[in-house]
């Protein structure tokens, strides 16, 4: 498995998607990150490059049973879900990288970059949460 593979070469954490040509239900989704994260000891994410302070907020509130502060947290976040999940995950994804100044290396085919208007919308989704530019 790749992320076996990651973690041996060094990398500290996964930038996982979601499969899209099968567009499995929410439980096969959850089942893919399961199984990544059960293969390696380094934390997995679809977003959190992006956001960890804040999914890291949310997530120790929930832990501690703080469900209000854990929703206020998931409230805040809507807008880069949203944002995210506009388009097809991985060309989000580098795209946002991108905005935020961080290394996002190039899309593979069949796979595009976001058009003028796109990355604008997305700078907009975001700008709640990061500081980026379009």
């Amino acid at each position: 498995m790749r992320a076996r593979a990651a973690e041996q070469a060094g990398a500290h954490g996964l930038l996982a998607v979601a499969p899209y040509y099968s567009k499995p239900p929410q439980e096969g989704v959850l089942q893919h990150f399961l199984t990544i994260a059960n293969v390696t000891g380094l934390p997995v994410s679809g977003v959190s490059h992006l956001v960890t302070r804040q999914l890291r907020g949310l997530l120790e509130a929930h832990l501690l049973g703080d469900v209000v502060k854990a929703a206020e947290f998931h409230r805040h976040l809507l807008p880069v879900y949203t944002g995210m999940f506009r388009t097809q995950g991985v060309i989000s994804t580098k795209a946002a990288l991108a905005m935020a100044g961080l290394p996002a290396g190039p899309l593979k085919p069949p796979m595009v970059g976001l058009d003028a208007a796109g990355c604008e919308q997305l700078a907009e989704d975001l700008a709640a949460v990061l500081p980026v530019t379009a």
